[in-house]
């Protein structure tokens, strides 16, 4: 089953655009959504030694597996192009940095 995980800060206007278009791209395939919020300056300093970008970043996960990694505005076709594709990422343990296979 396919997943996205959605890393959005509540102050981010792309986030804004995003979010509704994602929902919909969702609702659409049946794939599940998952919201993250990042709202303090804590959290966005852990991730500055992430992979993970916010506002916004997005996670897709097929079967659990990370399969592709992209952040910021996409319209709903480039979305979806860009979901699809499997990048076959994977995050190290220690989120200091991520590799492709």
């Amino acid at each position: 089953m396919k997943e996205i995980l959605l890393f959005h800060a509540p102050h981010c206007s792309m986030c804004e655009v995003m979010i509704p278009r994602v929902e919909e791209i969702c609702k659409e395939k049946n794939i599940k959504l998952t919201l993250l919020y990042i709202s303090d300056y804590y959290t966005i300093a852990l991730l500055d030694k992430s992979p993970i970008r916010p506002c916004p970043t997005f996670i897709v996960l097929e079967d659990e597996n990370i399969t592709n990694q992209f952040n910021g505005v996409r319209t709903k076709e480039a979305f979806i192009k860009e979901m699809d594709e499997n990048t076959n990422i994977q995050i190290d343990t220690k989120c200091q940095n991520c590799k492709v296979k």
